[in-house]
Order: C-alpha cells, then structure tokens, then sequence
C-alpha cells in the first residue's frame, strides 16, 4: 500500500512540475509544444514582460533555446520590445548566435534600437568580435553613426577591440 501511495505522490508531483513552469521559463529551456501548450489558455501570453522586464523572446535568445527563438519570432507581436538591458536581436548577439540573429534581421528585427547605455546590436557584436553578426547587422542596415552614452560608434569599439577585419567593415 505504501509503495502504491508513492507511486502516486511521485506521479503527482512530476505532474504539478510541468503545470507550474511559466512561459519564462519554457523560453528559456523549454520546447515548442510547452509553448504551444501553455498559449492555449492564454495566447498572448508570449508577448508578457517578466517581473525583470524580459519578454519570452529575449530570454529564449539569450538562452540560444532556437527552435523556441524561431517560433517566438514568428509569433509574437513586436520583435523590438527594448528593455533596460536591450532587444532580443541584441541578446542573440551578446551569445554570438548568427542563427537566430540572422533570423531577427530577415523577420526585420530594428538593428538600430539601443539599451539603457545606448549601446547597439552591431556595437555588441563588434565587442564580441563577431565578424559574421557584424557583416548580417550591416547587411540589414545597421547604423555605424549611432553614438553610445559615452559619445562612441561601433567603430570606435572596434579600433578599441583591434581586429582588423571589424574595423575594415566598419570604414
């Protein structure tokens, strides 16, 4: 009877497990069919800000959760939602994710919004040393003009960052 009771209570408890997980934490680790899952009784709910101010889509970027990031892109209402800390284009590029990155800019991802320091995409990925998210920002119109908080372009990120290659994107 004992064993039959804990069967039970372990079924029990693996079942609430899977009802507590929030759309939060799906983006992040996650997959697709939770995400489907939970927008049945609540659509919208992939476009909520958490309490830290992240949307699902940045955290399943900055977590490189892809197949959540694509169906996320394809689904919610704003690609552009910026918070203190950025965009989810830039999340995606602080991981060096060319994948959903390029994804982003081809699903028209804005390239020019700025965090809280007024740091951009393509000043992230200069940072990074990225070359292949430097030339898909670029190639998707990236502004190389846009100054930071402390007066600075990607450019000058990039002569600080010394990889010839970036700075010869960047001219």
């Amino acid at each position: 009877m004992i064993k039959k009771i804990l069967y039970f209570f372990t079924i029990f408890m693996s079942f609430q497990g899977i009802a507590q997980k929030d759309i939060f934490t799906i983006a992040r680790s996650g997959t697709v069919e939770e995400v489907k899952e939970i927008m049945k009784s609540n659509p919208s709910v992939i476009n909520e800000l958490n309490d830290r101010g992240f949307t699902p889509l940045i955290l399943a970027c900055y977590k490189n959760n892809n197949d959540v990031a694509k169906f996320l892109i394809d689904s919610v209402e704003d690609l552009d939602v910026t918070t203190e800390m950025g965009t989810a284009l830039m999340a995606t590029v602080v991981k060096g994710n060319v994948e959903i990155g390029t994804y982003l800019l081809e699903k028209k991802a804005n390239p020019n919004l700025t965090d809280s320091n007024g740091v951009t995409a393509l000043m992230y990925a200069v940072q990074f040393k990225n070359e292949d998210l430097v030339k898909a920002l670029l190639k998707h119109n990236a502004d190389k003009t846009v100054l930071d908080k402390n007066g600075k372009t990607a450019f000058e990120y990039a002569v600080f960052s010394e990889n010839k290659e970036i700075i010869n994107l960047l001219k």
